[in-house]
């Protein structure tokens, strides 16, 4: 695939419009630039900080976002990974910044800290679900047996925009233990999904 400009990615992903017709006059000096991703890569409480004393911040982040996102479809090439899990994952840029449009009028994103896991390869869309490995950092008591600290699981969400059936649940955990076992070389012990009412914890296979 040709290398992509930050405002194609944006348009692939389908933006609003209002977002992608202010990102097109939108200028980042290059100091700031630099001086935003080492804070977002060191210390993400602090690049909030700062970021909110620039002008327009909220659009200042989709940019940058959108920026950082080509060096995170870079190492997905490296990695081999579908282009389809790129896109499918990076769709929530399309939902938060309709959800910030639509909230304040005004063209940006939500939801930073969120979105700065999908640049950092810690979110996978897989389906109809969204999966972060992790690990447990308190015991964890499943029917009667007990999971200590440091047990590897995987956070299982479950994102807007579209209606949700068992079925699809089902293919996107197929779909995730595969993937973790063939990127990550790992398997993970435990499913859990703390975006539902009651958290819900699966045993892999």
């Amino acid at each position: 695939m040709s290398k992509m400009t930050p405002l194609q990615l944006g348009q692939k992903l389908k933006l609003p419009a209002v977002s992608i017709e202010a990102l097109q006059k939108f200028v980042i000096p290059e100091e700031t630039v630099d001086r935003l991703k080492e804070l977002f890569q060191k210390d993400p409480a602090l690049f909030e900080q700062e970021a909110r004393k620039e002008p327009d911040a909220d659009l200042l982040v989709l940019a940058l976002y959108l920026r950082w996102a080509m060096d995170t479809h870079y190492m997905y090439a490296i990695r081999g990974m579908d282009w389809e899990i790129f896109f499918d994952t990076f769709r929530d840029f399309t939902l938060w910044a309709g959800d910030f449009t639509e909230k304040t009028g005004r063209p940006g994103i939500g939801a930073w800290d969120w979105c700065g896991r999908l640049i950092k390869m810690r979110v996978f869309r897989l389906g109809r679900l969204e999966f972060e490995p992790d690990t447990l950092a308190e015991p964890l008591q499943v029917g009667e047996d007990c999971y200590p600290v440091g047990t590897r699981v995987v956070n299982v969400y479950i994102p807007g925009g579209e209606d949700t059936v068992l079925e699809a649940e089902e293919e996107a955990l197929e779909r995730a233990q595969q993937f973790f076992r063939m990127y990550y070389r790992q398997d993970y012990e435990l499913f859990r999904c703390r975006s539902c009412p009651q958290p819900v914890v699966r045993l892999a296979k």
